[in-house]
């Protein structure tokens, strides 16, 4: 599970999560700022692609849109698997 922060956001590396999905399908992030953020579910996962632009923008519109707030959590039912080209 990778959660990127939404543009202008996404070049700071702070804010990027990450979590290994369980067998149940679920996960938790803990410690995000509040804001906009996407959620991908990877299959693989690269090491530092989440910073690779034309990397994440192949994948752009199968995340999930995800905005989080101070002090209250967030659930997001379904998230398609993606398997990286």
């Amino acid at each position: 599970m990778v959660l990127v922060p939404a543009v202008p956001r996404l070049s700071n590396p702070v804010l990027h999560k990450f979590d290994l999905m369980s067998p149940d399908g679920s996960f938790v992030f803990r410690g995000v700022a509040p804001g906009t953020y996407k959620l991908f579910a990877f299959e693989v996962f690269p090491r530092g692609a989440e910073h690779d632009s034309e990397f994440m923008a192949q994948y752009e519109q199968r995340g999930v849109l995800v905005t989080v707030n101070a002090g209250l959590q967030t659930e997001v039912l379904r998230v398609p698997i993606i398997r990286p080209k």
